[in-house]
């Protein structure tokens, strides 16, 4: 069985926890006839998707928010 927290914490790095929750849990009701290896592969594609769909809605935010995480990674 796939491990659903860190699949949420992974999502909700682009996505709200809510909206993290929701996808996982779809993705789990999919995972028992799927497979592991697609629950997981699909992990990354829905994350990948959420990002995609910020930048198209407004590119400027996007990438502000993505300069700031490298700043904030940068001082650590």
């Amino acid at each position: 069985m796939p491990n659903a927290a860190a699949a949420e914490w992974v999502l909700s790095l682009v996505t709200a926890p809510e909206r993290a929750a929701s996808t996982v849990g779809d993705l789990m009701e999919e995972a028992p006839s799927r497979g592991v290896f697609w629950f997981w592969s699909n992990v990354p594609r829905a994350a990948a998707g959420y990002v995609w769909r910020d930048l198209c809605d407004s590119p400027l935010r996007t990438i502000g928010h993505a300069i700031w995480g490298v700043l904030a990674i940068s001082w650590f």
